[in-house]
Order: structure tokens, then sequence, then C-alpha cells
């Protein structure tokens, strides 16, 4: 007996309790209660009043891709666009569809990887604000270098500052102007940072404070 063919036979005891142990599962898994998971947003409408059970209660999550855009972090729509969303991802960068999930496209290949912010202008549905660097707690986390602005849509980026900051995972912007926006900075993950902290602009990023 060759060294390959006692290897392989050395293998059958795992591989058959491996087959067994899923034979057993199969059935068990069948029988186990299902839990259905409501939308975070449930409660809030069922204690506002604003809308009936019925007409949310039959929703449920289901997964919409971008099946290699990695681990999405982040989401942000366009309210007068009802199927036009972007998410940002940890190492993957900044994803957009506009229709409503069924495809994605990658955008902004200039864009570090991972992104921990992403905000879309109320006023201005055109002008996004990214902010990068991956902001879940982990033991790998990737930096990035501030937040980058688009007019366009998402076809173009261009650094607007802040990339002493390292990792962004707040953006938010006035709801009447594009130019006035707040941004969250954790700074260095792994020690003190003066970089961490709250930055406004009044000017679309050309200047913080």
């Amino acid at each position: 007996m060759n060294a390959t063919a006692a290897h392989r036979r050395a293998r059958m005891p795992l591989l058959a309790v491996f087959v067994a142990a899923l034979i057993g599962f199969v059935p068990l898994a069948a029988a186990w209660p299902r839990q259905n998971v409501p939308f975070p947003a449930q409660a809030t409408l069922a204690s506002s009043g604003a809308l009936p059970p019925s007409a949310y209660s039959e929703l449920r999550w289901r997964l919409v891709g971008p099946f290699r855009g990695g681990w999405a972090t982040m989401a942000a729509g366009v309210a007068t666009e009802p199927n036009t969303f972007y998410i940002g991802t940890a190492g993957g960068g900044v994803w957009k569809t506009r229709d409503a999930g069924r495809t994605w496209r990658s955008i902004g290949k200039n864009l570090p990887p991972a992104i921990g912010a992403i905000a879309v202008a109320p006023s201005d549905p055109q002008t996004i604000y990214v902010g990068t660097g991956q902001v879940a707690p982990r033991y790998d986390m990737s930096t990035g270098c501030g937040v980058f602005k688009s007019t366009d849509g998402g076809r173009t980026w261009h650094s607007v500052g802040l990339r002493a900051t390292l990792t962004i995972g707040r953006i938010w912007i006035d709801p009447h102007d594009a130019n006035v926006v707040l941004v969250a900075a954790m700074g260095d993950p792994y020690k003190p940072s003066r970089a961490r902290g709250i930055y406004r602009t009044t000017n679309g990023g050309k200047s913080w404070t």
C-alpha cells in the first residue's frame, strides 16, 4: 500500500463520522422552530400608529447582493429615487444599484477599499460624501485616508480632506445645504488619537473645524 492509499484509509473514519453527524442534523434542523426576523422599523411603526400591522407584518429580510462586494458596513438611499442605493464595504469600496438590488455596480475605483461611512445629500442626490477606514472593532481593521466627495452621483470622486482621521464612522449632511457636513471620526483605532472627534464643514469640504 502506498502512502497516498494509506492516507485515504486513515481519513475514512473521520469522513464517516462527519456524514453520520450531517445525516442526523438534517431532520433536526427541519424540525427546529423557525423564527421570523422583523424589520427594525416594525416597532416604531406600531408605536406611532402610522400603519396597521397588516401593512408590514409579512415583510422579511432577503439577500440582494452584491455577491462580490465583501462585507457591507452601511447603506444609503436616495429619497427621490426609491430604487437607488449605495453601500460601503470593509474591503470592496462603494457599490451602487438603481434597480433596488437586482444589479450592482462598483463605483469609485480611485477610492480606498475600506469604507466606514456614506451619505447622500437630501437637497442634491448627486452629491455624495464617503468616509474611509473600517470602524467595526476587530483584529485586522483597514484604515482609510479621509473624506471623498462626488457631485455626479458617484461617477467621479475627489478628496476633501481629513486624511489624518484614518477611520470615519458617520457622516451627516444638512437636509437643506449639501455644503454643510458633520463627520464623526474615530482616528487611529489602536491607540489614543488626536484626530478622533467631530468635524464640521460649511463649504463642501474645502475647510474643516
